[in-house]
């Protein structure tokens, strides 16, 4: 899939990261395939690089039935945000 997000809040840095979504129900899963949005909150506190350094990251419920971890690969980052996200099918991949 891919996303578009629009956050505000307060914060500054960089980062890589990967987000890792569990869906606690089927029907959950096909809600977000089909409909991709996620609204919630985050902070994050990052000081990694490679395998040197930490990172703050928790679960956040992004939408009913859907938990998604935010794990940091590389970067400096200290943020607390309001976010709206729109996952949609790749094109590319769902033919």
């Amino acid at each position: 899939m891919d996303m578009a997000e629009v956050q505000a809040g307060l914060g500054l840095g960089i980062k890589s990261f990967q987000n890792i979504f569990v869906f606690q129900t089927e029907a959950a899963l096909n809600d977000f395939v089909n409909s991709g949005w996620t609204f919630g909150g985050q902070v994050t506190a990052a000081a990694k690089y490679e395998k040197t350094g930490d990172a703050y990251q928790d679960a956040a419920l992004v939408a009913p039935g859907v938990l998604m971890y935010q794990i940091t690969d590389s970067g400096l980052a200290a943020e607390i945000t309001g976010k709206g996200t729109k996952y949609y099918k790749n094109s590319d991949l769902n033919k």
